[in-house]
């Protein structure tokens, strides 16, 4: 992500509908400040904030972002994300930048886990992960099942380059996935 892409960053963090199942949309100015921090980080650390926009490939339309957050080092695991304007939902957009981002991530030698977390009930989300080749872990909180998020992970061991999408998402230029 570059600073051309803070309308972008803002659109997808102050929308009410795209944070549904993230958590409450965050006011303008919170979304100039988190941007602003979120640029400052880029690269400071090996496989956590990595944030890539997403572009319709014969356009270079802006269709979302997609990122890693949360390093484990001790599990060599990373968190992923992909967060996607409306029009490229369901257009299959999303599997292809999540495959290519894993791919990218499983470049370095320090990650052996990616997993993504998402709230019980959002389907268009256990969807993406699922067709992504992720599997379904169990969460667990205090000694209990946590019901209300869901983690989903892929290891390097069963990742398998060979599922990437041909049509889709696919190359990485630029801090971009087009």
């Amino acid at each position: 992500m570059m600073q051309s892409d803070e309308a972008l960053f803002h659109t997808l963090y102050t929308d009410p509908e795209t944070m549904r199942f993230v958590g409450a949309p965050w006011t303008p100015a919170e979304a100039v400040e988190r941007f602003r921090a979120t640029l400052c980080r880029r690269g400071k650390t090996v496989v956590t904030d990595r944030f890539f926009v997403i572009e319709e490939k014969s356009s270079r339309e802006a269709m979302g972002i997609c990122g890693s957050s949360h390093y484990d080092r001790a599990n060599m695991r990373v968190e992923v994300g992909v967060m996607l304007l409306p029009l490229g939902r369901r257009a299959g957009v999303g599997r292809g930048a999540l495959m290519a981002l894993v791919d990218h991530l499983f470049e370095e030698q320090l990650l052996v886990e990616v997993y993504a977390r998402i709230v019980a009930g959002h389907s268009a989300a256990e969807n993406l992960v699922k067709r992504a080749s992720f599997l379904l872990d169990m969460v667990v909180r205090g000694g209990e099942r946590d019901v209300g998020e869901r983690q989903w992970s892929v290891h390097r061991s069963t990742w398998r380059a060979s599922q990437r999408p041909a049509a889709e998402v696919i190359d990485v230029q630029r801090d971009r996935f087009s």
